[in-house]
Protein backbone atom coordinates (compact mmCIF):
# COMPACT_ATOMS: atom_id res chain seq x y z
CA UNK A 1 0.00 0.00 0.00
CA UNK A 2 2.76 2.33 0.87
CA UNK A 3 4.53 1.56 -2.42
CA UNK A 4 1.41 2.55 -4.46
CA UNK A 5 1.14 5.78 -2.50
CA UNK A 6 4.77 6.62 -3.28
CA UNK A 7 4.24 6.01 -7.03
CA UNK A 8 1.17 8.27 -6.98
CA UNK A 9 3.10 11.05 -5.31
CA UNK A 10 5.87 10.98 -7.95
CA UNK A 11 3.29 11.09 -10.72
CA UNK A 12 1.56 14.09 -9.13
CA UNK A 13 4.86 15.94 -8.80
CA UNK A 14 5.65 15.39 -12.49
CA UNK A 15 2.24 16.77 -13.46
CA UNK A 16 2.81 19.86 -11.28
CA UNK A 17 6.18 20.57 -12.90
CA UNK A 18 4.69 20.28 -16.39
CA UNK A 19 1.90 22.66 -15.43
CA UNK A 20 4.35 25.29 -14.14
CA UNK A 21 6.46 25.04 -17.31
CA UNK A 22 3.48 25.48 -19.62
CA UNK A 23 2.22 28.44 -17.59
CA UNK A 24 5.60 30.18 -17.81
CA UNK A 25 5.77 29.67 -21.54
CA UNK A 26 2.28 31.16 -22.03
CA UNK A 27 3.23 34.20 -19.85
CA UNK A 28 6.37 34.82 -21.93
CA UNK A 29 4.37 34.64 -25.19
CA UNK A 30 1.83 37.14 -23.79
CA UNK A 31 4.56 39.60 -22.80
CA UNK A 32 6.16 39.47 -26.23
CA UNK A 33 2.81 40.01 -27.94
CA UNK A 34 1.99 43.03 -25.74
CA UNK A 35 5.39 44.63 -26.38
CA UNK A 36 5.24 44.24 -30.14
CA UNK A 37 1.73 45.69 -30.41
CA UNK A 38 2.24 48.74 -28.15
CA UNK A 39 3.02 52.07 -29.92
CA UNK A 40 6.25 53.83 -28.82
CA UNK A 41 6.03 57.05 -26.82
CA UNK A 42 8.30 59.95 -27.79
CA UNK A 43 10.95 60.45 -25.10
CA UNK A 44 11.79 64.13 -24.55
CA UNK A 45 15.49 64.97 -24.87
CA UNK A 46 17.51 65.56 -21.70
CA UNK A 47 18.75 68.92 -23.00
CA UNK A 48 15.92 71.24 -24.10
CA UNK A 49 15.92 72.49 -27.66
CA UNK A 50 15.99 76.17 -28.55
CA UNK A 51 12.20 76.40 -28.88
CA UNK A 52 11.36 74.63 -25.61
CA UNK A 53 10.15 76.33 -22.47
CA UNK A 54 11.76 75.33 -19.19
CA UNK A 55 11.28 76.38 -15.61
CA UNK A 56 13.95 77.33 -13.10
CA UNK A 57 12.88 75.25 -10.13
CA UNK A 58 15.69 76.71 -8.05
CA UNK A 59 14.25 80.13 -8.78
CA UNK A 60 10.80 78.90 -7.80
CA UNK A 61 12.07 77.61 -4.45
CA UNK A 62 13.96 80.80 -3.71
CA UNK A 63 11.10 83.16 -4.59
CA UNK A 64 8.21 80.90 -3.57
CA UNK A 65 6.30 82.09 -6.62
CA UNK A 66 4.11 80.52 -9.27
CA UNK A 67 5.66 78.64 -12.15
CA UNK A 68 6.60 81.08 -14.88
CA UNK A 69 7.97 79.45 -18.03
CA UNK A 70 10.89 81.18 -19.68
CA UNK A 71 12.66 80.74 -22.97
CA UNK A 72 15.64 78.50 -22.42
CA UNK A 73 18.97 80.29 -22.14
CA UNK A 74 21.51 78.22 -20.27
CA UNK A 75 23.80 81.12 -19.34
CA UNK A 76 20.90 83.29 -18.13
CA UNK A 77 19.35 80.50 -16.07
CA UNK A 78 22.66 79.67 -14.37
CA UNK A 79 23.36 83.33 -13.69
CA UNK A 80 19.91 83.79 -12.14
CA UNK A 81 20.33 80.74 -9.91
CA UNK A 82 23.69 82.01 -8.70
CA UNK A 83 22.29 85.49 -8.00
CA UNK A 84 19.41 84.02 -6.01
CA UNK A 85 21.76 81.90 -3.95
CA UNK A 86 23.92 84.91 -3.19
CA UNK A 87 20.84 86.86 -2.13
CA UNK A 88 19.86 84.09 0.28
CA UNK A 89 23.36 83.90 1.72
CA UNK A 90 23.39 87.69 2.11
CA UNK A 91 20.31 87.44 4.27
CA UNK A 92 17.88 88.86 1.75
CA UNK A 93 19.69 92.18 1.40
CA UNK A 94 18.81 94.07 -1.78
CA UNK A 95 22.06 93.89 -3.70
CA UNK A 96 22.25 94.72 -7.39
CA UNK A 97 24.30 91.94 -8.93
CA UNK A 98 23.59 92.78 -12.55
CA UNK A 99 26.88 94.73 -12.78
CA UNK A 100 29.87 93.25 -10.94
CA UNK A 101 31.57 95.65 -8.55
CA UNK A 102 35.01 96.81 -9.53
CA UNK A 103 37.81 95.47 -7.37
CA UNK A 104 41.34 96.68 -7.01
CA UNK A 105 43.79 93.99 -8.02
CA UNK A 106 46.65 95.73 -6.24
CA UNK A 107 47.60 94.18 -2.91
CA UNK A 108 48.91 96.50 -0.20
CA UNK A 109 52.63 96.99 -0.82
CA UNK A 110 55.00 95.36 1.65
CA UNK A 111 58.41 97.05 1.86
CA UNK A 112 59.86 93.99 3.61
CA UNK A 113 59.35 91.90 0.47
CA UNK A 114 61.93 92.79 -2.15
CA UNK A 115 62.63 91.40 -5.60
CA UNK A 116 65.81 91.30 -7.68
CA UNK A 117 65.51 93.08 -11.02
CA UNK A 118 67.88 92.67 -13.97
CA UNK A 119 68.03 95.20 -16.81
CA UNK A 120 68.97 94.63 -19.52
CA UNK A 121 68.56 90.87 -19.45
CA UNK A 122 71.41 88.64 -20.63
CA UNK A 123 69.27 86.26 -22.68
CA UNK A 124 72.18 84.20 -23.95
CA UNK A 125 74.98 82.43 -22.18
CA UNK A 126 78.42 84.06 -22.53
CA UNK A 127 80.21 83.23 -25.79
CA UNK A 128 82.48 80.21 -25.38
CA UNK A 129 86.19 80.91 -25.44
CA UNK A 130 87.02 77.31 -26.36
CA UNK A 131 85.19 75.07 -28.85
CA UNK A 132 82.32 72.98 -27.49
CA UNK A 133 82.11 69.26 -28.33
CA UNK A 134 79.52 70.04 -30.99
CA UNK A 135 81.79 72.60 -32.68
CA UNK A 136 84.78 70.26 -32.48
CA UNK A 137 82.83 67.49 -34.22
CA UNK A 138 81.73 69.94 -36.95
CA UNK A 139 85.33 71.06 -37.51
CA UNK A 140 86.46 67.42 -37.67
CA UNK A 141 83.79 66.54 -40.23
CA UNK A 142 84.60 69.47 -42.52
CA UNK A 143 88.36 69.41 -42.19
CA UNK A 144 90.42 72.54 -41.73
CA UNK A 145 88.03 74.64 -43.85
CA UNK A 146 85.94 75.43 -40.73
CA UNK A 147 87.61 77.36 -37.93
CA UNK A 148 86.28 78.06 -34.45
CA UNK A 149 84.87 81.51 -33.72
CA UNK A 150 83.88 82.46 -30.14
CA UNK A 151 80.42 83.58 -31.34
CA UNK A 152 79.72 80.42 -33.35
CA UNK A 153 76.97 79.28 -30.99
CA UNK A 154 74.50 81.23 -28.92
CA UNK A 155 72.68 79.27 -26.25
CA UNK A 156 69.61 80.81 -24.64
CA UNK A 157 70.13 81.22 -20.91
CA UNK A 158 66.56 80.67 -19.65
CA UNK A 159 64.73 77.50 -18.65
CA UNK A 160 61.30 78.78 -19.76
CA UNK A 161 60.72 80.97 -22.79
CA UNK A 162 59.53 84.40 -21.56
CA UNK A 163 55.94 85.49 -22.17
CA UNK A 164 57.16 88.83 -23.53
CA UNK A 165 59.71 87.05 -25.75
CA UNK A 166 63.39 88.04 -25.79
CA UNK A 167 62.65 91.71 -25.19
CA UNK A 168 64.94 94.70 -24.95
CA UNK A 169 64.48 96.65 -21.72
CA UNK A 170 62.45 99.70 -22.76
CA UNK A 171 60.31 102.04 -20.67
CA UNK A 172 57.23 100.16 -21.83
CA UNK A 173 58.65 96.85 -20.62
CA UNK A 174 59.71 98.43 -17.31
CA UNK A 175 56.17 99.75 -16.78
CA UNK A 176 54.72 96.30 -17.44
CA UNK A 177 57.19 94.67 -15.05
CA UNK A 178 56.61 97.20 -12.28
CA UNK A 179 52.85 96.92 -12.68
CA UNK A 180 53.17 93.13 -12.19
CA UNK A 181 55.44 93.65 -9.18
CA UNK A 182 53.02 96.15 -7.65
CA UNK A 183 50.07 93.79 -8.15
CA UNK A 184 51.97 91.08 -6.24
CA UNK A 185 52.28 93.38 -3.22
CA UNK A 186 56.07 93.66 -3.48
CA UNK A 187 57.22 97.05 -2.27
CA UNK A 188 60.93 97.21 -3.12
CA UNK A 189 62.86 96.42 -6.31
CA UNK A 190 66.51 95.42 -5.85
CA UNK A 191 68.20 96.74 -8.97
CA UNK A 192 71.18 94.58 -9.95
CA UNK A 193 73.80 97.16 -10.89
CA UNK A 194 77.39 97.47 -12.13
CA UNK A 195 79.40 100.54 -13.24
CA UNK A 196 78.70 99.95 -16.96
CA UNK A 197 74.95 100.37 -16.37
CA UNK A 198 73.50 102.95 -18.79
CA UNK A 199 72.47 106.08 -16.88
CA UNK A 200 69.50 106.74 -19.17
CA UNK A 201 68.08 103.31 -18.36
CA UNK A 202 68.84 103.87 -14.68
CA UNK A 203 66.85 107.12 -14.62
CA UNK A 204 63.96 105.45 -16.49
CA UNK A 205 63.82 102.71 -13.84
CA UNK A 206 63.77 105.19 -10.96
CA UNK A 207 61.15 107.33 -12.71
CA UNK A 208 58.87 104.34 -13.36
CA UNK A 209 59.32 103.06 -9.81
CA UNK A 210 58.15 106.40 -8.43
CA UNK A 211 55.01 106.26 -10.61
CA UNK A 212 54.18 102.79 -9.24
CA UNK A 213 54.97 103.75 -5.62
CA UNK A 214 57.89 101.31 -5.55
CA UNK A 215 61.20 101.86 -3.81
CA UNK A 216 64.63 100.93 -5.18
CA UNK A 217 67.46 99.15 -3.36
CA UNK A 218 70.80 98.61 -5.10
CA UNK A 219 72.77 95.40 -5.43
CA UNK A 220 76.37 96.13 -6.44
CA UNK A 221 77.73 93.29 -8.53
CA UNK A 222 81.35 92.17 -8.63
CA UNK A 223 83.31 93.89 -11.37
CA UNK A 224 86.97 94.15 -12.39
CA UNK A 225 89.11 95.99 -9.86
CA UNK A 226 86.28 96.35 -7.37
CA UNK A 227 87.76 97.80 -4.18
CA UNK A 228 86.57 99.43 -0.99
CA UNK A 229 87.28 102.82 -2.55
CA UNK A 230 85.23 102.06 -5.68
CA UNK A 231 82.32 100.66 -3.62
CA UNK A 232 82.31 103.84 -1.51
CA UNK A 233 82.11 105.85 -4.74
CA UNK A 234 79.22 103.65 -5.91
CA UNK A 235 77.25 104.33 -2.72
CA UNK A 236 78.01 108.06 -2.97
CA UNK A 237 76.88 108.10 -6.60
CA UNK A 238 73.41 106.76 -5.81
CA UNK A 239 72.82 108.90 -2.74
CA UNK A 240 73.95 112.05 -4.54
CA UNK A 241 71.83 111.27 -7.60
CA UNK A 242 68.64 109.86 -6.05
CA UNK A 243 68.72 110.05 -2.27
CA UNK A 244 69.41 113.56 -1.05
CA UNK A 245 65.78 114.26 -0.13
CA UNK A 246 64.60 111.21 1.77
CA UNK A 247 60.92 112.15 1.68
CA UNK A 248 60.82 112.33 -2.12
CA UNK A 249 63.56 109.80 -2.82
CA UNK A 250 62.85 106.58 -4.68
CA UNK A 251 65.73 104.87 -2.87
CA UNK A 252 64.49 102.37 -0.31
CA UNK A 253 65.09 103.72 3.21
CA UNK A 254 64.92 101.46 6.26
CA UNK A 255 65.53 101.81 9.96
CA UNK A 256 67.23 99.06 11.98
CA UNK A 257 67.79 98.88 15.71
CA UNK A 258 71.47 99.82 15.50
CA UNK A 259 70.74 103.01 13.51
CA UNK A 260 69.28 106.29 14.70
CA UNK A 261 67.68 107.18 11.35
CA UNK A 262 66.30 105.65 8.16
CA UNK A 263 69.05 104.69 5.70
CA UNK A 264 69.14 103.41 2.10
CA UNK A 265 69.90 99.73 1.51
CA UNK A 266 72.80 98.40 -0.53
CA UNK A 267 73.37 94.71 -1.24
CA UNK A 268 76.96 93.64 -2.02
CA UNK A 269 77.22 90.56 -4.27
CA UNK A 270 80.04 88.18 -3.28
CA UNK A 271 81.19 90.41 -0.45
CA UNK A 272 83.53 87.61 0.67
CA UNK A 273 85.84 88.40 -2.26
CA UNK A 274 87.16 91.30 -0.17
CA UNK A 275 88.74 90.54 3.21
CA UNK A 276 87.09 91.76 6.39
CA UNK A 277 89.98 94.11 7.26
CA UNK A 278 89.24 96.07 4.10
CA UNK A 279 85.53 96.20 4.87
CA UNK A 280 86.35 97.64 8.29
CA UNK A 281 87.89 100.65 6.59
CA UNK A 282 84.49 101.41 5.07
CA UNK A 283 81.97 100.08 7.58
CA UNK A 284 83.50 100.50 11.04
CA UNK A 285 82.91 103.77 12.85
CA UNK A 286 86.63 104.52 13.05
CA UNK A 287 87.56 103.35 9.55
CA UNK A 288 89.65 105.61 7.34
CA UNK A 289 86.99 105.61 4.58
CA UNK A 290 84.01 105.10 6.88
CA UNK A 291 80.52 106.04 5.81
CA UNK A 292 79.18 105.61 9.36
CA UNK A 293 77.64 108.75 10.75
CA UNK A 294 78.12 110.62 7.47
CA UNK A 295 75.60 111.71 4.85
CA UNK A 296 76.51 108.54 2.93
CA UNK A 297 75.72 106.11 5.72
CA UNK A 298 73.68 103.12 4.57
CA UNK A 299 72.43 99.67 5.51
CA UNK A 300 74.97 97.40 3.82
CA UNK A 301 74.16 93.69 3.43
CA UNK A 302 76.73 91.08 2.45
CA UNK A 303 76.09 88.17 0.12
CA UNK A 304 77.59 85.01 1.69
CA UNK A 305 77.54 81.38 0.62
CA UNK A 306 79.37 79.32 3.28
CA UNK A 307 79.28 78.94 7.04
CA UNK A 308 82.72 80.52 7.34
CA UNK A 309 81.56 83.72 5.63
CA UNK A 310 79.58 84.67 8.73
CA UNK A 311 82.76 85.95 10.35
CA UNK A 312 83.28 88.46 7.51
CA UNK A 313 79.82 89.87 8.17
CA UNK A 314 80.47 90.29 11.88
CA UNK A 315 84.05 91.56 11.77
CA UNK A 316 83.66 93.61 8.59
CA UNK A 317 80.96 95.86 10.07
CA UNK A 318 78.05 94.80 7.83
CA UNK A 319 74.47 95.39 8.94
CA UNK A 320 73.40 91.93 7.85
CA UNK A 321 73.65 89.33 5.11
CA UNK A 322 71.55 87.69 2.39
CA UNK A 323 71.61 84.30 0.67
CA UNK A 324 70.85 85.32 -2.97
CA UNK A 325 70.60 81.83 -4.53
CA UNK A 326 66.95 80.70 -4.34
CA UNK A 327 67.48 76.95 -4.87
CA UNK A 328 67.29 74.89 -1.70
CA UNK A 329 70.63 73.10 -1.22
CA UNK A 330 72.60 75.25 -3.68
CA UNK A 331 75.05 76.04 -0.88
CA UNK A 332 75.13 76.21 2.92
CA UNK A 333 73.25 79.48 3.37
CA UNK A 334 70.67 78.64 0.68
CA UNK A 335 69.73 75.38 2.41
CA UNK A 336 66.45 75.91 4.24
CA UNK A 337 67.26 73.68 7.21
CA UNK A 338 70.20 75.98 8.07
CA UNK A 339 68.11 79.15 8.17
CA UNK A 340 67.14 78.80 11.83
CA UNK A 341 70.83 78.69 12.81
CA UNK A 342 71.63 81.65 10.55
CA UNK A 343 68.75 83.59 12.11
CA UNK A 344 70.04 82.85 15.61
CA UNK A 345 73.52 84.04 14.60
CA UNK A 346 72.06 87.25 13.14
CA UNK A 347 69.95 87.94 16.23
CA UNK A 348 72.88 87.38 18.58
CA UNK A 349 74.88 90.14 16.84
CA UNK A 350 71.92 92.41 15.99
CA UNK A 351 72.26 91.72 12.27
CA UNK A 352 69.65 91.46 9.52
CA UNK A 353 69.15 88.00 8.01
CA UNK A 354 67.60 88.24 4.53
CA UNK A 355 66.85 84.80 3.02
CA UNK A 356 66.10 84.53 -0.70
CA UNK A 357 63.32 82.42 -2.21
CA UNK A 358 62.38 81.96 -5.85
CA UNK A 359 58.77 80.84 -6.55
CA UNK A 360 58.77 79.20 -9.98
CA UNK A 361 62.53 79.59 -10.33
CA UNK A 362 64.30 76.73 -12.09
CA UNK A 363 68.04 76.46 -11.52
CA UNK A 364 69.86 74.54 -14.20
Amino acid sequence: MSFLTFKFSIKSMKLLICFIGVSSLLLLVFCLYTTLNTSEKAVPPLIPGPDQNVISYELLRSQNAALVPEKYNEHEVKSRIIRDKIKRLAGGRNTDLSTPARRNRTIALNRNIQIFYYAPVAWYKPHPTVPTDRVVSRITENGSAVSFRPNDEQTINVAFYPKRKLYNTTETIIREHFNDIQNCGIGVVILVWHPTFHEGLLRAIFKTAAIHNLKIAIEILEYPERTIESIRNNVKYFIDLFGKDQDSSTLSYFKVLSKQRDLPIFYIRKAYQIVDAEWMRLLSRNGILTIRGTSYDAIVLAHISTKEHKSIVRRGGFDGFYTYLPSNGANYVSTWKNWSQLKKFADSYHLMFVPTIGPGYYDR
